[in-house]
């Protein structure tokens, strides 16, 4: 996991548009969680302000799962879990209190490169799926 620190650089289509959005991912709390603080910035006429997040990664060793857990200032939350890395690829999966899913499969194309294809499901049973490039800009 050590690779994703840094800055990153990421985008990904929404509403036809394609969404920018930046994060940098440190080693925290006395080395137990890598720390995220990411910042995505007005949008479109539906998002007129930014968003800045936070989500901590870990390991739990008691059920061998890594896992997430973020909220951001748009009143966003969420937790989730994955078994770890399979060859280059590892997938989240991920299930809100009201009932939504969410399956994020992160794919490594290199130190400095990831391609995640994201499904979210929400209460309702509305499936939205986007894809999300990531480039680091410096270490």
């Amino acid at each position: 996991m050590m690779f994703l620190t840094g800055t990153w650089t990421c985008t990904q289509m929404l509403r036809g548009k394609m969404r920018p959005d930046t994060s940098t991912t440190t080693i925290g709390m006395d080395g137990m969680w890598m720390v995220t603080q990411d910042t995505a910035p007005p949008f479109d006429q539906y998002r007129t302000f930014p968003i800045n997040g936070t989500s901590y990664l870990g390991y739990d060793p008691t059920i061998k799962q890594w896992v997430q857990i973020g909220v951001d200032s748009g009143g966003g939350y969420g937790t989730g879990s994955s078994p770890g890395w399979q060859g280059n690829m590892i997938t989240w999966t991920s299930k809100g209190l009201d009932g939504s899913t969410v399956t994020d499969v992160v794919t490594k194309v290199s130190d400095s490169e990831t391609s995640d294809a994201q499904s979210a499901t929400d209460a309702q049973g509305k499936t939205t799926t986007t894809t999300i490039t990531c480039k680091k800009s410096s270490s």
